[in-house]
């Protein structure tokens, strides 16, 4: 079982991975602001601090996790947390998006303040009840299902929201489902999780390579952004490849976990 200082420094390398991509996409198109850049590492704290001291037995299952698993599910709830905090709670100038992040009904901007808070209130209420789904996964199948599903929910949810204003594209829908599959049997051979935790870890690992995939290498212009937005240019814009070396850092840091996760399944069988 982990201690929590060391829990709580795994849970904001991971929100400062999420803010570092997130900076680095958008930032040349709505700029570099420090006071929002590590709202994922706030965030992620929290969501740490919350499952440490939930009610149940969720702390004990939680610190008991690996520490990779622990990075990844912390990193899926807080995308979770965060897209529903964008769509539901946050007021902020839309005029800069191609794409509305605020909640909107099949393409319908939803202007109701009280409609958008209460149906955040229910999602979020959603998003904290899933941990607690205690069912362990230690088949194969059910293993890939679940993260066939979970890409699912996600290329579902992005296509909802962005198919409207963009258009469906067959070819990229599926692309979260088919990472997640390919990616499940090196999850499998960590052994069992729990189905709360594994949905959350696949969603965070989906979060994790589709996001540096999209960021540093196909350097895709977010397509949220209005076409005829211009680049901003100045220091951020020249120094932000340093984003990429601390995301490359971070990569490797979630490779060690993994090693070491797997060093440790196979040193208990023996």
């Amino acid at each position: 079982m982990h201690t929590i200082p060391v829990i709580l420094a795994v849970t904001a390398l991971s929100g400062l991975y999420t803010s570092s991509w997130g900076a680095y996409k958008d930032g040349p198109w709505e700029g570099f602001h420090i006071q929002t850049f590590p709202r994922s590492v706030f965030f992620s704290i929290g969501i740490a601090i919350f499952l440490l001291i939930g009610p149940a037995d969720i702390s004990q299952r939680f610190q008991s996790l690996p520490l990779l698993h622990i990075f990844l599910l912390v990193m899926g709830i807080e995308r979770m947390i965060t897209e529903v905090y964008k769509a539901c709670f946050r007021d902020s100038d839309q005029s800069i998006f191609a794409i509305p992040q605020r909640m909107a009904f099949f393409g319908k901007l939803v202007d109701s303040k009280f409609l958008r808070f209460i149906t955040g209130l229910l999602l979020m209420s959603i998003i904290v009840t899933i941990p607690f789904l205690t069912l362990k996964v230690s088949s194969f199948l059910i293993n890939t299902m679940v993260a066939f599903l979970t890409g699912m929910f996600i290329c579902s949810g992005g296509a909802y929201k962005d198919a409207p204003f963009e258009g469906f594209s067959p070819r990229k829908f599926f692309r979260s489902a088919i990472v997640l599959a390919i990616m499940s049997p090196f999850i499998y051979l960590l052994g069992p999780v729990e189905l709360g935790f594994l949905i959350y870890l696949f969603g965070g690992l989906e979060r994790l390579l589709v996001e540096y995939y999209k960021s540093y290498i196909a350097l895709s212009t977010p397509g949220k952004f209005r076409s005829d937005l211009p680049r901003i240019e100045g220091a951020f814009s020249r120094n932000r490849h340093y984003l990429h070396y601390l995301a490359i850092c971070i990569m490797a840091f979630v490779l060690i976990l993994y090693l070491f996760s797997l060093y440790s399944k196979l040193s208990n069988r023996s």
